[in-house]
């Protein structure tokens, strides 16, 4: 939705609620609904809709799942956002995994094996030198975490 992209996350909330109240069985509408809820920390209702979407629309089961990580960074469940993590970076490896699994690991209390893939990450993305660097790569509904955890596998501040 455009609403997104302009930041206007709560009149794509009420696009989305509108459309969910006159189809609440079409997957993609689950889908964008529980984007939309993850814009306002509403994890866990998030959470519903998409295993919603995934139960209406088996075959697009792997372009929903590829959303169930940020909810579980968003939900703090470190076993299953680190489960993830690992199943998306092998579907589909990307330098983005690395960042976000350092974090997962540092705040799972695992601060060596953070630093070892924070290395990694940042020979990766070498124009990312600090958390400053970092927060304008960030996804916005995971920003705080993701920085939280990098911080603590020792990205420095700025």
């Amino acid at each position: 939705f455009s609403y997104n992209i302009k930041r206007d996350y709560e009149k794509r909330l009420e696009l989305v609620e509108k459309a969910l109240k006159i189809n609440p069985s079409h997957p993609g509408t689950n889908f964008q609904y529980s984007l939309a809820l993850s814009n306002f920390g509403k994890f866990e209702e998030a959470l519903g809709h998409l295993n919603k979407a995934i139960e209406l629309d088996p075959i697009s089961r792997k372009s929903y799942e590829s959303f169930l990580l940020l909810i579980y960074i968003g939900l703090k469940d470190w076993g299953n956002a680190l489960n993830w993590c690992d199943t998306l970076s092998e579907r589909d490896p990307h330098s983005r995994f690395l960042g976000w699994k350092t974090a997962i690991l540092a705040m799972m209390g695992k601060i060596d094996e953070a630093k070892g893939f924070l290395s990694h990450y940042k020979k990766e993305r070498p124009e990312i030198k600090t958390l400053t660097d970092y927060e304008k790569v960030a996804p916005t509904i995971i920003k705080d975490i993701l920085l939280e955890g990098l911080e603590k596998a020792g990205l420095p501040a700025s």
